[in-house]
């Protein structure tokens, strides 16, 4: 299991997010991690495909109330969410390999990236 609570450092500011659920249901373990003010999220799943495979998430999704870009007084919540899917069969591929194809994708998302992602490059 993961440390309960979690911690989660965005821009700088950690924040703690408590485990608040875990189930079991259908092949698929599900935790999830929050605050308490509800604008962090961490979802860690694993689930065995029909496939043979096993599929892990590990998804943060943030919330926050955002302002009408048409209408100033009118705000709502939305949420922006990174996730993290590594699907492997269930012997073949160590934990150290899946640690060096992490980081590769991890260097390959860099600001530039970013920004390109955000200005919809493929």
């Amino acid at each position: 299991m993961f440390t309960d609570p979690l911690s989660l450092t965005i821009n700088g500011v950690a924040s703690s997010l408590p485990r608040i659920s875990q189930e079991t249901a259908k092949g698929t373990i599900t935790s999830l991690y929050q605050n308490s003010d509800e604008t962090l999220k961490v979802t860690i799943s694993h689930q065995k495909t029909g496939a043979g495979r096993i599929r892990s998430v590990v998804r943060v999704d943030q919330r926050k109330i955002v302002t009408s870009p048409l209408d100033s007084s009118s705000s709502d919540y939305d949420t922006l969410s990174c996730y993290t899917v590594f699907e492997r069969p269930e012997y073949g591929f160590s934990q150290l390999e899946m640690q060096y194809l992490e980081t590769a994708l991890e260097g390959l998302i860099d600001n530039t990236a970013i920004g390109k992602l955000y200005g919809r490059e493929s």
